[in-house]
């Protein structure tokens, strides 16, 4: 039966407008996973295809009216036949790849009707692949494409999810009717009052903005983040989020900062819903010289979880500075696997870009966490880069020893970052 339903861009949604009918890569979310071993190239088309079959958010297809509006609406019926891309003999098979995963994230980027996904097995070598599932923001955002990824391995796998949830279409039509209900003014009416004082100390760039690399900052065992989120009771995420503001207010001498959280407006009951999710969360945290380290965590923790109740609109105020977490789906130790073969997540052939003055993109996967920043060179250096680290590094080392104040962190750490 065909759904003739139509819905009004929703304000996630219309975010992302912005950055669609061009060839940047921002618009289109990648998730990949590499292949040790024989792939069975029939089973897995008809995984991709159910896994299209099984989530709407994917079918949704945009189109612009008469009067200048887009709209989205369920596609029809689409047939998937295996994008497979032997690139084995090139001379250099990195930079082939790169090449033709340019070409990929350039497509489904307009408003014409098309489906807004690319599911592409490359082969680099015998018995060794590289599944990517790019998917256009507007209808899946970086989580929305792990969940993804793991659906297509689990249906190759024959695994059935027989858990009932909620897809897309009903968090479109939620958020109509928060909209319709007032709600939605409600949380407005939160973030203007969450707002209220704040100043940025950094200066928000001007006219056509300008794109910078992430480059790794370091990598930790992730075991020394997650004794920490055991003993405080928060999540890994809340522990690294809690040591950016310690790091960014230290380095910065700034005491009220708040930070872009993106993607985290996901309630419970969309967890494993794919879809766009992409409104960031105001977050502010404030030190003063009395406040103690281990407990600003769990203040932090609880205001995030305060944020998160008011999360389907914007806050009025900006902020230059931006915090993205990922869970990377596989392991490092061969447990998840294609069939026989093993898999496991791959990072990328092309180098991230960010649009903020400072992003830290942090990647956790069985074993470490990863941390990469990118930043405007015209407003930070290298040496505030260097600083950052070592708060941040000191604020871990606090969190999981002796407790102290800020005032005491900035005095014992202060000299040696600064």
């Amino acid at each position: 039966m065909t759904d003739d339903r139509k819905y009004e861009l929703i304000t996630e949604q219309q975010l992302l407008r912005g950055m669609m009918g061009g060839t940047d890569s921002c618009t289109n979310c990648l998730a990949m996973f590499k292949i040790h071993g024989k792939v069975d190239n029939a089973r897995l088309e008809r995984a991709v295809q159910k896994t299209i079959d099984k989530e709407p958010g994917l079918r949704l297809v945009f189109e612009t009216s008469d009067d200048g509006r887009v709209l989205q609406h369920l596609g029809g019926e689409y047939r998937y036949k295996l994008d497979l891309r032997d690139i084995s003999t090139a001379e250099d098979v990195q930079a082939e790849l790169k090449k033709q995963m340019f070409t990929m994230i350039d497509e489904h980027t307009h408003f014409d009707g098309s489906f807004m996904f690319n599911f592409t097995l490359f082969c680099l070598a015998e018995e060794e692949y590289l599944f990517v599932s790019c998917v256009n923001h507007i209808v899946s955002d970086g989580t929305s494409n792990n969940i993804i990824a793991m659906k297509i391995i689990a249906n190759y796998n024959g695994i059935e999810d027989n858990e009932e949830k909620l897809t897309y279409i009903d968090y479109l039509e939620e958020s109509a009717r928060m909209a319709q209900s007032g709600e939605l003014d409600s949380m407005r009416s939160y973030w203007e009052k969450e707002c209220e004082g704040y100043e940025n100390k950094v200066t928000m760039p001007t006219g056509e903005r300008k794109k910078y690399p992430a480059r790794i900052l370091q990598k930790i065992d992730a075991d020394s983040v997650r004794k920490v989120s055991s003993e405080f009771s928060v999540s890994a995420a809340a522990v690294n989020l809690f040591l950016c503001h310690l790091a960014y207010s230290a380095s910065l001498r700034n005491n009220d900062i708040a930070i872009n959280v993106a993607e985290q407006n996901r309630s419970r009951k969309f967890r494993r819903t794919v879809g766009t999710f992409a409104i960031t969360l105001f977050h502010r945290l404030r030190f003063n010289k009395d406040t103690n380290i281990h407990q600003a965590l769990k203040d932090s923790f609880a205001k995030l979880n305060e944020n998160f109740d008011n999360s389907r609109v914007l806050a009025p105020a900006r902020t230059p500075f931006i915090f993205s977490y990922e869970n990377f789906l596989g392991r490092e130790d061969g447990t998840l696997k294609l069939g026989d073969a093993p898999v496991e997540s791959y990072r990328g052939t092309l180098e991230a870009k960010v649009w903020n003055i400072f992003s830290m993109l942090v990647f956790e996967d069985s074993d470490y966490i990863t941390y990469k920043v990118g930043y405007d060179e015209e407003v930070f250096d290298e040496a505030m880069i260097a600083r950052f680290k070592k708060y941040f590094d000191a604020g871990l080392q606090v969190l999981q020893g002796e407790d102290m104040t800020y005032e005491d962190f900035l005095n014992k750490y202060g000299t040696e970052a600064d």
